[in-house]
């Protein structure tokens, strides 16, 4: 159905929104694109002195560098509070450089257009450059050959992740397993202390991985990454802790586990990793080991078992206070073999070949002894996906406590239907996001309900609502916080989109200038 309005209305609208003190939302840009495409409004030459900007950068701040410094000028400070300059301050405050010397950052009021500001400052003869103040992040992809087998990385957002955080190796994390080949090149001087606990007793030793298992959990936490060898761990940088409890055949005694744990959580182990479980009920001495640790502030992480069981019936995945974690395969299904059940905090990723051939794509790839790498499957795959994040988390936002690690892990995890319940599965930059203690990066959740589609997306703090019902108009919401204590909230609603052309019967009175009627289309 056609609408017809005619060119003078469609102005008139957004002259009205022009008139408000707030900028316009993107939305509202872009329909003023569209109309200067059309040749309603006439068209600016662009300053060529002034430099194109693109990139993100600090939404109410501009340098300037003076050519002579006159910041103390009573003339040139309302020429900038004429522009909604509210304070200006040296960038380089003990720099003897003259050059240096002469650059200031403006703070602006809230609202005013960086980029306008930037254009008009360029056109004052008293300062050489006006830009805006950029945003950088880190390039967080590594460059390790088998990064791109790595699906569960992906699965879990450490791309994302990595942007907030990629470890520190003030952060320790204990492997309590069979031990961990220290000789690999994934772990060159990573490992910072190491014991044999197998006897019950725990004995300096270099732990040395003489089956594959433990070895293989350490890498997903934490290979060294980002160095063009091999695959890529969750932590570019951390230090491990390695109790060797279990044997060749992957067994080993509650007095053995124990020791292993208090080991740990005595040398400053902020997570630890039980890739292992027992056909029973959580023991006595397992949650006092269990207890003594989580009130030394360890966060202690459990694979729920490969037994296609109910987790309840298996230690230390029955234990109080541990995170207990399934298995997922790469469509977030649940691994066939993996234990389930409502003690089941997270899932991970585990890999879940279920009968076909093992490949680094249905399974998970990671590091193996005599510096080699192998695919392997099982909750004890998935375990130290979830201690990796949490020593990430921990290594941004160290204060946090046990309760508070495992409440951050599961509360940011992403929700997963599954026939037998495993809890939802990790996401790593969520989790961070939410809990790194850093202003967030961007967030963005999208409801439809009726055909309503509302869109809610957080930058730094400030939050945009835009919500579209059909037929009518888009109104978007910017909440701005500028302290702790105050929001400023400002509602603009702006007309839905229209494919519009000229009424051809419309022809021009004898070279006259006059407005010719638009037939519009909802977009």
């Amino acid at each position: 159905m056609l609408k017809k309005i005619t060119s003078i209305e469609l102005i008139n609208k957004f002259k009205n929104l022009y008139k408000k003190k707030k900028t316009l939302s993107i939305i509202g840009i872009t329909s003023l694109l569209f109309l200067i495409t059309l040749g309603i409004f006439a068209s600016f030459s662009k300053d060529t002195k002034t430099k194109e900007i693109s990139g993100p950068f600090v939404k109410d701040q501009v340098i300037i560098k003076y050519k002579v410094d006159l910041s103390q000028s009573v003339e040139f400070k309302q020429k900038l509070t004429s522009l909604g300059v509210i304070s200006q301050e040296k960038v380089y405050k003990t720099s003897t450089n003259p050059s240096l010397s002469k650059y200031y950052i403006l703070k602006l009021k809230q609202g005013i257009d960086v980029k306008s500001v930037v254009k008009e400052l360029s056109k004052f003869n008293e300062l050489e450059k006006a830009e805006p103040n950029y945003i950088f992040s880190a390039q967080a992809e590594p460059n390790d050959p088998s990064y791109p087998k790595e699906w569960a990385l992906q699965k879990i957002d450490m791309p994302n992740a990595w942007i907030i955080g990629t470890g520190t190796s003030e952060t320790k994390v204990a492997v309590v397993d069979t031990g961990v080949d220290g000789s690999h090149p994934e772990f060159n001087g990573r490992i910072s202390l190491a014991a044999d606990c197998a006897s019950g007793t725990c004995v300096d030793s270099t732990a040395t991985d003489n089956s594959y298992h433990g070895t293989h959990v350490a890498g997903t936490i934490g290979a060294a990454t980002n160095n063009g060898v091999g695959v890529a761990g969750i932590n570019w940088n951390i230090n491990f802790i390695v109790a060797k409890m279990l044997n060749s055949q992957g067994t080993g005694s509650g007095t053995a586990l124990v020791s292993g744990i208090i080991f740990a959580s005595e040398n400053g182990a902020r997570v630890i990793n039980l890739s292992l479980g027992g056909a029973h009920a959580c023991s006595s001495m397992e949650q006092d080991a269990i207890n003594f640790a989580i009130n030394n502030g360890t966060t202690v992480i459990v694979a729920a078992g490969n037994s296609n069981m109910n987790a309840s019936n298996f230690s230390p995945a029955s234990c109080q206070g541990v995170l207990v974690v399934g298995a997922t395969g790469p469509n977030d299904e649940r691994a066939v073999y993996s234990n389930f059940g409502s003690i089941v905090d997270i899932a991970a990723p585990g890999g879940n070949s279920n009968g076909a051939a093992k490949t680094a794509a249905n399974t998970i790839l990671s590091t193996a002894p005599g510096g080699s790498y192998q695919v392997l499957q099982g909750t004890s795959m998935a375990t130290p996906h979830v201690v990796g994040v949490a020593a990430l988390l921990l290594s941004v936002n160290p204060g946090l406590s046990p309760s508070q690690v495992k409440s951050c892990l599961v509360d940011n995890a992403d929700p997963i239907s599954t026939d037998k319940p495993i809890g939802p599965r990790l996401n790593a930059f969520k989790t961070l996001n939410a809990c790194s203690g850093l202003p967030p990066i961007v967030t963005t959740t999208t409801t439809t309900i009726a055909g309503s589609t509302t869109t809610t997306t957080t930058i730094a703090g400030t939050t945009t609502t835009t919500t579209t019902v059909p037929g009518s108009a888009t109104t978007t919401t910017t909440t701005i916080p500028t302290d702790p204590d105050e929001e400023d909230t400002t509602t603009t609603t702006i007309p839905i989109f229209y494919n519009c052309v000229f009424d051809p019967s419309c022809a021009l009175n004898q070279g006259q200038i006059q407005f010719c009627p638009l037939k519009c289309t909802k977009k």
